[in-house]
């Protein structure tokens, strides 16, 4: 339990954290993408003690940590491991470059002026 005494009074940060998860639950339940780091743990827990409906996804990259995949195969065993359809390596040798950030901007830029036009 997190508690905060403030002027205020005591909150519980936690009791509130599980009340909103609770009242913006959609019909299909939340879709949780799963880092393994801790504010995904952070989430899950939370939406375990909710009681709502979710899907925690890991996205396998291809170059995660391999402490990481132990980790969430070890601990969180009801995560989805989504694979790839390709290796971040098979991309880079195809592209013929790294994903960068300043390629990415680039390329959305022109995807969205070819859909203005």
């Amino acid at each position: 339990m997190l508690v905060e005494h403030t002027l205020f009074g005591v909150t519980d940060k936690v009791q509130i954290a599980v009340e909103r998860i609770k009242a913006f639950e959609t019909l299909d339940g939340y879709f949780l993408a799963f880092s393994g780091g801790k504010d995904s743990q952070c989430i899950y827990h939370l939406a375990k003690e909710a009681g709502v409906k979710f899907e925690a996804h890991f996205h396998l990259t291809s170059v995660d940590p391999p402490e990481v995949i132990s980790f969430v195969k070890a601990h969180y065993s009801e995560v989805i491991l989504d694979q790839p359809p390709e290796s971040m390596w098979w991309l880079i040798e195809r592209k013929s470059h790294q994903p960068v950030k300043s390629v990415t901007i680039a390329a959305f830029t022109r995807s969205a002026a070819a859909l203005a036009d």
